[in-house]
């Protein structure tokens, strides 16, 4: 299978900050929607687009920040990615593109996630960040067992889904 991607940016730990992968993981998230709080949305792809829909009902503003020049543009191009900023934009979910996190600022002991830095050096408030950056695979313990890992960590497979190992089989997510 495979986890979260969390990138290593200053403050990344601190609460309020979260990755979406399993249901405890949406379970957590919604709890702490409120409608007085500020999201912020690390990613466009489906994910965070998928988190931004479900959240503008529920919370004061949404913002997604993305390094990219609109959402979903590695996967559907530029002018597919156009209507879906404008779409989103139509529903009050604000878009900062070709941008990334620089930091994550803390409050009461530095404890719990109140603003973020952004590289053009602006600072959104925020109460709650969504990370959907993708993933990691979870290959990593199959390094010298015989199985040929891509650099990626992903395995090739036959039509069957056979390794490179006669009888060892892989699916899902690698």
């Amino acid at each position: 299978g495979s986890r979260p991607r969390k990138p290593k940016i200053p403050g990344i730990n601190l609460k309020s900050i979260y990755t979406l992968k399993t249901f405890d993981d949406a379970m957590n998230i919604n709890a702490k929607l409120k409608p007085t709080s500020h999201v912020v949305i690390y990613g466009a792809g489906f994910i965070g687009m998928e988190v931004a829909a479900y959240c503008i009902d529920k919370v004061a503003k949404v913002t997604i920040i993305d390094k990219n020049s609109g959402p979903l543009v590695e996967t559907f191009g530029k002018s597919i990615s156009q209507k879906i900023m404008e779409l989103f934009k139509s529903k009050n979910i604000h878009l900062i593109m070709e941008c990334e996190i620089r930091s994550f600022v803390g409050i009461i002991q530095e404890e719990y996630l109140s603003a973020i830095k952004l590289s053009n050096g602006d600072f959104l408030k925020a109460d709650i960040c969504i990370l959907g950056l993708g993933t990691k695979l979870n290959t990593n313990f199959l390094r010298n067992s015989g199985i040929l890992l891509n650099s990626n960590g992903s395995i090739d497979a036959n039509f069957h889904l056979e390794t490179n190992m006669p009888s060892i089989y892989v699916g899902g997510d690698i």
